[in-house]
């Protein structure tokens, strides 16, 4: 009878240690979806901003932004992509903010610009080196 009680406890234990880990991985994939749209809508915002004058009081002036140093840079990470496959716009975003996040924050700061804004405007321009090799 002890064993009978013993290979049933087991059984639950086995069957909740699977439902915990069901609950998990879905609560994870849940949040997961969360940041995705999060930062989809970061990237969208960031590239209105870039495109639309009225967004800033002053034009963005690249050539005084951008270096040429760093507008290969941009370039460079854009033509770093799989040729079969275009990058998505957030893909590129994480990119060019791991490689380069450090310059362009210092142009934003100097150059009393929203962060984003400077971020949209070199996604642009790798955008825009994408486009051209296609």
């Amino acid at each position: 009878m002890s064993e009978v009680a013993v290979y049933i406890s087991l059984a639950t234990s086995v069957a909740s240690l699977f439902a915990w880990l069901y609950t998990l991985g879905f609560k994870i994939g849940a949040m997961d979806t969360k940041v995705n749209t999060l930062w989809e809508i970061y990237v969208k915002d960031a590239l209105s901003e870039a495109r639309r004058p009225h967004g800033n009081p002053k034009l963005i002036e690249v050539s005084k932004l951008f270096t040429s140093t760093l507008k290969l840079q941009i370039g460079k990470i854009a033509l770093c992509n799989s040729p079969r496959k275009s990058p998505s716009d957030s893909d590129l975003v994480v990119k060019i903010e791991k490689q380069l996040g450090r310059e362009l924050e210092r142009i934003a700061s100097e150059n009393k610009l929203p962060y984003r804004i400077v971020i949209g405007t070199a996604l642009l321009m790798a955008k825009d080196t994408n486009s051209k090799i296609a």
